[in-house]
């Protein structure tokens, strides 16, 4: 349920930019901080993507919320909910049914590096100066 959830939000996001995100809460009524919140998501979800209850039911999108907020910080940056949203989307593509751990213990570490772009910590959405900690 989380996993159609979350292509469908992939989906539905994928044209969007940080600044129509801050367009819609503005026009709701809500102060733009940079940062969408916990309680900000289902909103922006069923007004601005247009998803009903049918489409999209509260529990998987609340599960995909807390994948995406990880940390349970209840807000996340617009453009890392952006990317992380989008990342994952291009994991899932990529592994199908497969799991990022059976492919690593498998050693298929092409296919999940495949992922990511050159310099982008996995699982973060963030970008890695070059030489970091990991290496690169």
């Amino acid at each position: 349920q989380v996993r159609e959830a979350r292509k469908l939000l992939a989906d539905g996001l994928a044209n969007v930019g940080v600044e129509s995100l801050r367009d819609a809460l503005e026009s709701w009524g809500a102060e733009w901080t940079g940062y969408v919140s916990e309680w900000d998501w289902p909103h922006m979800v069923r007004q601005l993507l247009e998803y009903t209850e049918e489409q999209l039911n509260d529990d998987a999108l609340h599960g995909v919320w807390i994948e995406l907020d990880h940390k349970k910080n209840g807000e996340l940056e617009a453009e890392q909910l952006l990317e992380r949203l989008s990342m994952q989307s291009r994991i899932q593509k990529t592994l199908g049914s497969s799991t990022v751990m059976d492919l690593l213990r498998s050693g298929e570490t092409e296919r999940t590096a495949s992922v990511f772009t050159p310099g982008q910590t996995p699982g973060t959405g963030v970008t890695a100066p070059p030489g970091d900690a990991l290496g690169r």
